[in-house]
């Protein structure tokens, strides 16, 4: 099933405060979570505080070491909520 991809606004202004090999990771990763967002070699696993406040399935992908991606699933839509360390999930 080809998804459509969309990123708030807050995932990129945590982006861009990423350093340059934490967002160069962000962009390697993304060629393959683009492919399948549930990918198991992003480890993609459910956030259950996260699912709970927005009600609706809040998922988290590793990128490297602490920096994670949270998302959800639309339909098609593959909408990244935020990027940054497990303090994204609070």
């Amino acid at each position: 099933m080809p998804f459509k991809f969309e990123a708030s606004k807050a995932f990129w202004k945590h982006f861009d405060k990423l350093n340059p090999q934490q967002q160069a990771a962000a962009r390697d990763k993304f060629q393959t979570f683009k492919k399948d967002p549930f990918s198991p070699s992003l480890r993609p696993h459910k956030i259950n505080r996260l699912t709970a406040l927005l009600s609706r399935t809040v998922y988290a992908v590793d990128i490297e070491g602490d920096l994670r991606v949270t998302f959800y699933q639309d339909g098609q839509t593959i909408m990244s909520v935020s990027i940054g360390t497990h303090d994204i999930y609070k």
